[in-house]
């Protein structure tokens, strides 16, 4: 009987354990002027690949150092699985490195970015940075989800474009 409880009791523990870690890691937030020494995967990804193209839309002098409106043109033949990740990258001597924070998009529209459409995103950054972003060179990783031939399945391929922007003083600008 004695082995039955002390099995239930740390059962128990482990399960108040791994929540409280869980818990602490929803509630990170990490200083845009962290030293970035993790350098970025991917050095060279392009604006525009496979007819798709990612863009700031620059309609005033400043833009929101809290969030940016990107545009994605979806040109091609097929649809286009906008899906939530994105990233910020920071350029530091002609090499990019991560900024320490994984952003998602607050979703508008449908869930397909159908040819010949295009479609609005809006990311956010001010849950996840403690301060506005120090100026300098970066640009925002946008991870789509799968171009898909229509009466296909085994044309699917993923797609990763970027859009650089300038931090300039307390305001961005597009290049």
């Amino acid at each position: 009987m004695n082995k039955q409880h002390f099995i239930l009791l740390f059962l128990i523990i482990n399960v108040f354990l791994l929540t409280a870690c869980q818990i602490s890691d929803f509630k990170k937030v990490v200083t845009a002027d962290e030293k970035q020494d993790k350098v970025a995967p991917i050095q060279h990804i392009t604006q525009s690949k496979d007819n798709v193209t990612l863009k700031i839309e620059k309609k005033q002098d400043e833009i929101s150092l809290n969030e940016l409106t990107i545009t994605i043109l979806n040109e091609s033949k097929f649809a286009l699985v906008p899906g939530e990740r994105f990233a910020i990258e920071k350029n530091i001597d002609g090499v990019w490195y991560s900024v320490p924070i994984q952003l998602k998009a607050l979703q508008k529209g449908d869930f397909f970015i159908r040819p010949e459409e295009a479609f609005a995103q809006t990311v956010s950054l001010d849950p996840y940075l403690e301060n506005d972003l120090p100026p300098g060179k970066y640009r925002l990783v946008k991870f789509f989800g799968e171009l898909m031939e229509p009466n296909s399945d085994n044309n699917r391929k993923k797609l990763i474009l970027a859009v650089p922007f300038k931090v300039v003083r307390k305001s961005l600008s597009v290049e």
